[in-house]
């Protein structure tokens, strides 16, 4: 089931990361402007919140996080990611059935 970005992630007021769950229950994290670490550091803490195989984690991120994908493949994580029209990515996690 696909993600729409624009639905997902509303419009952004503030410089701070938006945390929330929307209609699927799937977590939603945008980290845009955050410097490294801190992207992966949220992104490590929310991960055992998917753990269970019923929620997703949709993330927006400035950069294409490749350390991140070496973790959740590691730890049995699956993922999907897209490049957006403003170059960030959008990067959906799930934990493998």
């Amino acid at each position: 089931m696909p993600v729409s970005t624009v639905n997902a992630f509303p419009d952004r007021l503030t410089n701070r990361p938006f945390y929330g769950l929307n209609m699927n229950n799937d977590i939603q994290l945008d980290v845009r402007g955050l410097p490294p670490p801190e992207p992966m550091e949220r992104v490590l803490e929310l991960l055992p919140q998917i753990n269970n195989g019923e929620k997703r984690l949709c993330i927006l991120i400035d950069r294409e996080p490749i350390p991140l994908f070496r973790i959740l493949e590691s730890e049995q994580f699956e993922y999907s990611i897209r490049k957006q029209p403003d170059y960030s990515y959008e990067v959906i996690i799930w934990k493998k059935a």
